[in-house]
C-alpha cells in the first residue's frame, strides 16, 4: 500500500506521513496493526539514507519486520 503513494522529489515524506496516519487510526482502535504501520514509517525514513548510522537502523528494522511476518511459525 505504501509503495503506491508517489514519492515527492525523491523523498519519502508522503509515504511516511501516510504510514503515520494509518498508525494513528489503528492505535485509536487498539489494533495491533499499528505496530506494522509505525515500522513501515520507520523503514521508509531509514531508506532515505540520511540518518546517522542508517545502516545499523536498517538491520534492526528489517529484523523486526521479519519477526512480524508470521509469528505462528516460530511457536511450533
Amino acid at each position: 500500500m505504501v509503495a503506491a503513494i508517489e514519492a515527492e522529489n525523491d523523498h519519502a515524506r508522503p509515504r511516511i506521513l501516510a504510514c503515520l496516519e494509518r498508525f494513528k487510526v489503528c492505535k485509536a482502535e487498539d489494533d495491533i496493526a499499528a505496530a506494522g504501520w509505525m515500522l513501515a514509517a520507520l523503514q521508509k525514513r531509514i531508506d532515505e539514507r540520511d540518518l546517522a548510522d542508517w545502516e545499523k537502523l536498517k538491520v534492526v528494522a528489517d529484523g523486526t519486520a521479519q519477526l512480524l511476518l508470521n509469528p505462528r511459525n516460530k511457536l511450533q
